[in-house]
């Protein structure tokens, strides 16, 4: 199936290269007698976009000819650098196309600390691993009638895994349709070793986008619910319906999120609205002569606990818990990073999430969790990376209606890491 989707994403990209004959604006082409290109975004127009400039009078031959050098290399100032997709352009000279991807493997340590005596089946120690994970991704945009339209497949496999398609969406303008990263999410751990292995959550979505300016956005979503195979999740009449503004300025962006969605207890009660909110700010700065990006997140839920932590946090968390509690808990996240050279970078985080099960026969319980983790990558090129990442979590669960379950347990793990992307 897999493979299918991959042979499928190839044939649209081709159908997409031969869709029309219009042309990009000028600074999404390549140099004239160059085949590269950088897969834009496939954005909107904004609606309140600014007037271009009229050219001056006294422009000469030359100065036309810098202009379009910048114009065409501006685009790669909209992209963070590993966000930057290069491809080719197709016969037509419109439509980019690009086949990337990239593959990690790494040693890891896991230590687990487990109190004597805690009955708790999943107790292991001292774990070896050698996790490997493989991604490759085809993406195409071109223009429609002065509308950018673009296709996106990625499929991802890793050790232990079958192949998976994580990433299948068509965009027209502010549309789209397939599976994406949740517009719920905003840190999504690229830049620390986990984010390799247990990416930010995906969701199949129905979404519109509002374009206000080149860095304001509004977008409107209607999203699967987050795949597991927990029973925390039950199914539900109605999709979840996910809200958020964004604002991506000049090192600077926020995003403010929403959602909501229908419980149904697996006990045959009356359905409840579950619900859930994130605020998050970056920051990029200099200061000691050297780059800075700082972010902090935070927020809560009633009824969608998935919705809040990372996807790692998830993990932990919804183990703990069954389809018929009521949940409700918050969470928050402050990350660094630095880029200390051209070539040595560091990040560090720090987490916290509390989710609270309140039960009419016993006590509330909850469940805390508190994660930190830092890193030091060498870069040895845009498409080479290797480099070591610590971290440290405690999980701290007090279920009253789940004994068992109820402990302090810590974990230490460490890993080596190389990546090559092509």
């Amino acid at each position: 199936m897999a493979a299918s989707a991959l042979l499928a994403a190839a044939a649209s990209v081709w159908v997409l290269a031969g869709a029309s004959a219009a042309t990009l604006p000028k600074r999404l082409q390549s140099a004239e007698g160059l085949r590269s290109c950088v897969v834009p975004k496939p954005y909107p127009t904004p609606i309140f976009a600014p007037a271009p400039e009229a050219p001056a009078a006294d422009d000469d031959d030359d100065e036309e000819d810098d202009d379009d050098e910048e114009e065409e290399d501006s685009i790669e100032d909209d992209y963070e650098e590993d966000e930057i997709v290069r491809g080719w352009l197709a016969p037509d000279n419109v439509t980019c196309v690009s086949i990337n991807g990239w593959v990690n493997a790494a040693l890891g340590m896991d230590w687990r600390f487990l109190p004597k005596g805690s009955g708790i089946i999943s107790r292991k120690h001292d774990l070896t691993s050698f996790p490997f994970t493989g991604v490759i991704a085809a993406d195409a945009v071109t223009d429609v009638g002065g509308w950018p339209v673009g296709i996106g497949v990625t499929l991802r496999s890793g050790s232990g895994q079958d192949v998976l398609l994580t990433r299948a969406i068509i965009t027209f303008g502010p549309v789209k349709i397939g599976r994406d990263s949740s517009n719920f999410v905003y840190f999504d751990g690229r830049d620390f070793e986990f984010g390799a292995r247990a990416p930010a959550r995906d969701a199949i979505m129905f979404s519109y986008t509002a374009q206000f300016t080149e860095q304001l956005s509004a977008t409107v979503s209607v999203e699967s619910q987050p795949s597991t195979t927990n029973p925390v999740v039950t199914p539900s009449l109605w999709p979840d319906l996910v809200g958020r503004i964004a604002y991506d300025g000049d090192g600077l962006s926020w995003h403010l999120a929403g959602a909501i969605r229908e419980v149904l207890p697996t006990n045959g009660g009356a359905s409840k609205l579950g619900s859930a909110f994130l605020v998050g700010v970056s920051k990029d700065f200099t200061f000691g002569g050297r780059s800075h990006s700082f972010l902090v997140q935070g927020g809560g839920t009633k009824e969608m606990p998935a919705y809040i932590g990372t996807q790692i946090d998830n993990s932990d968390l919804l183990q703990f818990l069954r389809g018929d509690e009521s949940v409700n808990g918050w969470s928050a996240l402050a990350s660094m990073s630095t880029a200390w050279t051209d070539t040595i970078s560091t990040s560090t985080y720090a987490s916290r999430m509390q989710v609270r099960v309140p039960s009419r026969s016993a006590p509330t319980g909850t469940v805390d969790i508190t994660r930190v983790a830092a890193n030091v990558t060498w870069r040895q090129s845009r498409t080479f990376k290797v480099g070591f990442e610590a971290g440290w979590s405690m999980t701290d669960t007090r279920l009253p209606t789940n004994v068992s379950l109820s402990a302090r347990t810590r974990r230490v793990g460490a890993v080596v890491f190389a990546q090559k992307n092509f």
